[in-house]
């Protein structure tokens, strides 16, 4: 598949490009459309959908996605390869990941491109960097459907966030802390980019 030899190579991950990855998946383990739909709670129209191509998939919907198919979850996109199922990870368990190994997630309608700081969406903690052009304004959050909390931290630049209808002015070095499910907007409203860390604690 094209998209998957140009995610290895870049990083880059096309949420609305892995369809045929989760076809074969999901064929290779002989699983109905069905079966995967209970598994993730997911209807069969919408992952049908996803199969062909015609609908977007968001990254807390492939999240479910990758378990139930026990694919690596950004790993999904990016090789098809199987997560190591049969070993707990260790508590003390160390990864690394390089400025220039990060992968990037590119999602329809987000014109910002997060860059995760962790090897993988899914865990428990993840982390992403996100840089704001001047007069961006965010559309619907691509990872508004994981229930959690976030923590954004300001790291250059000014930025406007209104979260469940209360707008708050952000600059360099303020934080912001609040559930993961929650409506927001966040603008930048400067003619200099905004950088910003963002750290998820899933449920």
């Amino acid at each position: 598949m094209k998209c998957a030899a140009a995610c290895r190579k870049t990083g880059v991950v096309l949420l609305d490009e892995i369809g045929e990855i989760i076809r074969r998946a999901r064929k290779e383990r002989k699983m109905t459309l069905k079966q995967l739909a209970e598994e993730t709670g997911l209807s069969v129209s919408f992952l049908s959908e996803v199969e062909r191509g015609v609908a977007n998939v968001s990254v807390a919907a492939l999240a479910r996605v990758a378990r139930a198919l026990k694919l690596e979850t950004i790993g999904l996109a990016e090789s098809g390869r199987e997560a190591d199922t049969g070993k707990e990870k260790r508590k003390e368990e160390v990864t690394l990941v390089k400025k220039d190994r990060r992968i990037r997630i590119l999602q329809p309608g987000y014109d910002a491109v997060p860059e995760l700081l962790t090897s993988d969406f899914g865990q428990r903690i993840d982390a992403m960097y996100v840089k704001l052009k001047p007069g961006f304004e965010s559309g619907p959050d691509p990872f508004a459907a994981v229930k959690g909390e976030k923590l954004l931290y300001m790291l250059e630049g000014e930025a406007a966030m209104t979260v469940c209808g209360r707008t708050y002015e952000l600059s360099k070095g303020d934080s912001i802390y609040y559930p993961a499910s929650s409506p927001i907007r966040f603008q930048n409203t400067r003619d200099t980019d905004a950088e910003v860390l963002v750290v998820l604690v899933s449920r």
